[in-house]
């Protein structure tokens, strides 16, 4: 993604055998095009689902698709047709572009009745021919090129972001941290049905207490609501009125998760609580909320349809406490003359990608850097 521009998603659909080359050609193409290929066998080798499923939903993931179609039609699927008519017929069903590039040869009755198919339903510039590597690669940048440049993708709006980092849902004198996550790519992630659906909400609870996620204490209930079109999982706080950490999840994959950042002080002779918020506490809830982001768009979007993303980060409740690391003994402790009552890390919200998920320590380095000298900037 380049200032707010997605890549169109093209699926790539040909025979294996044989075709190896032409995949590749095809990929560098599409690429050279200004898309973002699609290859399941190459790219998504290992995904825990069927081929035929996988291939479809793939497809279904796509903004275009591309049929290459040789002297073979290839394989056949329990229904009797092609693996590639099933996909070239997904696209058709959910409307999806398509561009057919059919190879200058002679070929087998199944190849010949699906060329026949497509080139009855795809005419003119999306139907050509080609009967070499480079000619294959001349004729998908000449007929994708500017298809895909006046395709509309929907970007999510940063203003939203922005405001509802800034948004803790409920007043409170706790210190608080608010982390919003978004993907960049505007679309419906969660069908309406399923976000209703229990086995959905049940897996939101699941995935929330995973053991190496942590996002959710075990020792506490956790509650589930539907509201307003949102998933709501939280769980109350023991010690004081409201909630110990909230998760919000939209349709559009939005995910918001709200906590306390200030330990419950339960030794009277220990005031670090009372005057610190402790930046070990604020770095390991954000490595929790990116661990779970990771893993909830992988389970959601297997195929990273939604493979970069927004976010935000805001503290509220803040006070005369200042940050410091509850691991560094201290004698005393200065005060936040500020008084803040909340204070937002970045002006807009930053991008990543799953990279970033996987390896978010940078990230959480960097709002601690900039909470903390906003938060600490009048301590005396």
């Amino acid at each position: 993604m380049v200032d707010g521009h997605q890549k169109p998603r093209v699926f790539i659909s040909s025979v294996l055998n044989n075709f190896q080359i032409y995949r590749e050609i095809a990929r560098t193409a599409v690429e050279e095009a200004g898309g973002d290929p699609i290859l399941v066998n190459e790219d998504f080798p290992a995904l825990d689902a069927s081929p035929r499923n996988t291939c479809l939903d793939a497809v279904a993931s796509s903004d275009a698709f591309i049929l290459i179609l040789g002297s073979s039609g290839g394989s056949v699927t329990p229904s009797g047709k092609l693996v590639i008519e099933e996909e070239y017929e997904e696209a058709r069903r959910r409307k999806i572009p398509v561009f057919a590039f059919l190879e200058g040869t002679e070929r087998d009755e199944p190849a010949a009745s699906l060329a026949k198919n497509v080139s009855s339903y795809v005419e003119g510039k999306f139907r050509k021919t080609f009967s070499s590597k480079e000619e294959l690669r001349s004729v998908i940048v000449d007929s994708l090129s500017q298809s895909l440049k006046v395709m509309s993708i929907p970007t999510t709006n940063t203003s939203k972001i922005q405001a509802a980092v800034q948004e803790f849902r409920q007043r409170s004198d706790e210190t608080r941290l608010n982390v919003v996550i978004a993907p960049v790519r505007d679309n419906e992630v969660i069908d309406p049905v399923t976000m209703e659906d229990s086995d959905f909400k049940d897996s939101l609870i699941d995935l929330v207490h995973n053991r190496r996620i942590k996002l959710f204490p075990y020792d506490r209930s956790t509650e589930v609501s539907f509201e307003n079109g949102h998933i709501i999982v939280y769980q109350r706080n023991d010690h004081r009125s409201g909630n110990f950490i909230t998760l919000i999840v939209s349709e559009k994959g939005v995910l918001q998760v709200i906590t306390n950042v200030v330990e419950q002080n339960k030794n009277p002779l220990n005031i670090q609580s009372a005057f610190e918020i402790d930046e070990q506490m604020i770095e390991k809830t954000l490595l929790s909320v990116f661990s779970f982001a990771a893993e909830f768009y992988k389970q959601r979007d297997p195929h990273r349809k939604y493979h970069d993303f927004y976010y935000a980060v805001a503290l509220a409740g803040i006070g005369y406490k200042r940050m410091g690391r509850s691991s560094e003994k201290k004698q005393s402790y200065p005060m936040n003359m500020g008084g803040s009552d909340m204070v937002v890390a970045f002006d807009q919200p930053r991008h990543i990608d799953y990279a970033d998920f996987d390896n978010p320590s940078s990230e959480i380095q960097r709002v601690l850097a900039m909470l903390r000298r906003q938060v600490n900037k009048d301590v005396v």
